[in-house]
């Protein structure tokens, strides 16, 4: 379940989800802070203005994560075998899973390939963290000579 002001919900990720899908949080507050998942249905336009609707669902599994990334993984485990059980309400092809600033994806990774061992879903860990920045300075214009 998930509390509205616990850290997942300060979390930059969060914070972009809720900015995405703004009716998120008002049903996270009408469900005083409890909430599993919430379907969504997406209308888009096209150029002939025929419009093609796609269902999206927005799971939330709030973990506790420890400043090394170390977490409770029974606890971890059981949240995304509740995920994998609610997809058979909703199937989808694909799950974006957004991690949080400390928690260590190899562990989320592994447990991911045991619940989903066998199926057609395609899961992908996005994280928080900042891209490198290019070690190389741009390289200016060519310039001919007089």
């Amino acid at each position: 379940m998930m509390e509205v002001n616990s850290s997942l919900a300060k979390d930059k990720a969060m914070e972009n989800i809720m900015k995405m899908h703004p009716d998120l949080r008002a049903v996270v507050e009408k469900c005083d802070g409890q909430l599993d998942y919430m379907v969504k249905t997406i209308a888009t336009r096209t150029r002939n203005l025929e419009t093609t609707e796609r269902t999206i669902a927005i799971y939330i599994l709030p973990l506790k994560i420890d400043a090394d990334g170390i977490n409770d993984m029974e606890e971890a485990y059981d949240m995304v075998r509740r995920l994998r059980m609610s997809m058979d309400i909703h199937p989808t092809a694909k799950i974006n899973m957004v991690l949080g600033e400390n928690l260590n994806s190899d562990y989320i990774r592994k447990i991911c390939e045991c619940i989903f061992y066998g199926t057609d879903i395609n899961i992908t860990l996005v994280t928080n963290k900042e891209k490198p920045k290019s070690t190389t300075k741009p390289r200016g214009r060519p310039t001919t000579g007089k």
